[in-house]
């Protein structure tokens, strides 16, 4: 079951319906092992696509967002690759949507392909440079 939960000091709240049906099943002194992921913080995923956007405008590369997008990313090794029986194989670049990455992976991503990025187009701007720049 998935619910949300907020930290105060030491203790979790449970937050919404699921949340507090959750809390209600369990017996008094019920042991829990929970797998905790950061929620995703909207104002910093808005603001990482529209860097991207920008990094994308840098680049002075003629493929269209999207695909130029998707080959950083598996520049980057955010990417899965499907090998067939004749010998060829297809690399799929892995998707960064709100769905499949908690907080803590899209930071990683994001770092990543900073540094991709500054490898690949280096001559346009530093690793240090773009990182100040994109918290600017």
């Amino acid at each position: 079951m998935k619910s949300s939960w907020r930290k105060v000091s030491y203790s979790l709240f449970p937050i919404g319906d699921d949340a507090e049906t959750a809390i209600k099943r369990l017996k008094e002194g019920e042991e829990l092992v929970l797998d905790i992921k950061r929620s995703r913080n909207p104002k910093f995923h808005r603001y990482a696509m529209a860097m991207f956007s920008r990094l994308h405008e840098m680049s002075d590369e003629e493929a269209g967002f999207s695909p130029w997008r998707r080959w950083l990313l598996i520049q980057a090794g955010y990417c899965s690759t499907t090998g067939f029986s004749d010998g060829s194989v297809h690399v799929d670049a892995d998707s960064m949507s709100w769905d499949t990455m908690y907080e803590d992976q899209f930071q990683e991503c994001w770092k990543d392909l900073h540094a991709t990025f500054c490898r690949i187009y280096g001559k346009k701007l530093t690793l240090d440079q773009l990182t100040e720049w994109s918290v600017m």
